[in-house]
């Protein structure tokens, strides 16, 4: 009903954020789009990009991924 109302430019008492606009409108979304929206993910996102690069070659972060693939009944474990 909402995106039936935006179509015909009906006028409602919601409020949009910034970036359902853009996916409605089909634009990209940025991460500075997402500031005001999610506050937490925009700051752990930007964390990551600030992360120095000698750092996380060093494997000082601590970081173990895993995944498990089941296959004929049995279930394989692979970490990185």
């Amino acid at each position: 009903m909402i995106a039936l109302d935006l179509m015909y430019k009906v006028q409602i008492r919601v409020v949009f954020e910034r970036t359902c606009f853009s996916e409605l409108e089909r634009k990209d979304i940025s991460l500075e789009d997402i500031r005001d929206a999610v506050q937490p993910l925009y700051k752990s996102c930007k964390e990551i990009l600030e992360i120095d690069l000698n750092v996380v070659d060093e494997d000082n972060l601590g970081l173990w991924f895993f995944r498990d693939i089941e296959s004929m009944g049995y279930i394989y474990l692979y970490s990185n």
